[in-house]
């Protein structure tokens, strides 16, 4: 899409597309229908925080997560602006630049706490008046709150390291949830009458900590009750991190194909068991924790 006659935008990190990104999203989306203009998020690739520490970042949401939820907005244009130490060290006249005639936004929307420039300088307020130089509108949006708390990635990481993800849903408006392709396992599962999914996460995702959690898989648009291992398979002698889910009534070879699991509830920390056997005892037992979460022990 064209930004020959401009844009309407709004600007971050977006990590957890949380409720008050939805919020800033949805308002630069009503602006742009006000103006006829097409709406745009832009945001910056890799995370700021990532580049600037020189070490892989762990994000609430991988790159190509964020990307599909960003589809689902109905934004018209995702700009990607790429982030390095010397971008952030750009001063804050350079960054106005940027977006008021490289990228033509004649309206922009941003929240109270928005910052930009060398040493974080550049301030909403600021971004407010350097609009006006440029003819362009800029609209500062108030944070959203849940209680008392305002509402952050930050936040949501919190939750998440809690294992308290009612929360963390209910700050984002979405599950926690981690999405992948399927990939070749061990196959014990199977053997044991658990098979499972084992699902490869993205390298920038932030993975629970390592356990056995109550779960619901979405494959090929239907919805599964399962319980999800992250960890290492102590027992069989695993090394790096998986993902395996093992869904109720389902039993297909899927390899190659995607998979998206939600977590709504830690059932135990992960175990070195003595044998398979023991193994096998716990996943049901587990099985039955599960059920009952659900609502499905009687079936």
């Amino acid at each position: 899409m064209s930004l020959a006659e401009g844009a309407v935008a709004t600007i971050g990190k977006f990590e957890g597309l949380h409720r008050g990104h939805q919020a800033l999203i949805g308002e630069a989306q009503a602006r742009a229908l006000e103006l006829g203009l097409p709406s745009m998020i832009i945001t910056f690739d890799p995370h700021p925080a990532e580049a600037l520490k020189g070490a892989p970042y762990k994000a609430l949401f991988s790159k190509a997560e964020r990307e599909a939820l960003f589809g689902q907005t109905g934004i018209d244009i995702l700009a990607s602006i790429p982030f390095s130490r010397e971008f952030a060290s750009l001063p804050p006249e350079a960054f106005e630049k940027l977006l008021f005639v490289d990228l033509n936004c004649r309206a922009l929307v941003v929240g109270r706490n928005f910052s930009y420039g060398k040493g974080r300088s550049g301030t909403a307020e600021t971004l407010l008046e350097a609009g006006k130089a440029f003819d362009a509108t800029v609209s500062i949006f108030g944070s959203v709150f849940e209680g008392e708390k305002r509402i952050s990635s930050s936040l949501i990481r919190e939750a998440i390291a809690a294992n308290d993800f009612k929360i963390a849903e209910k700050l984002m408006g979405r599950p926690y949830f981690i999405s992948g392709t399927i990939a070749h396992g061990k196959e014990l599962g199977r053997t044991i009458g658990f098979p499972t999914m084992n699902i490869l996460p993205a390298p920038d995702k932030l993975l629970p900590e390592n356990g056995v959690y109550a779960t619901k898989t979405l494959y090929q648009g239907e919805v599964y009750c399962s319980m999800t291992n992250v960890g290492r398979n102590p027992t069989v002698g695993g090394s790096g991190t998986t993902v395996e889910t093992y869904l109720l009534g389902f039993d297909k070879c899927v390899y190659g194909e995607n998979a998206q699991v939600s977590f709504v509830e830690r059932l135990r920390d992960e175990t070195k068991f003595q044998s398979v056997d023991s193994l096998r005892l716990q996943l049901e037992k587990d099985s039955l924790a599960m059920r009952r979460i659900f609502g499905l022990e009687n079936e």
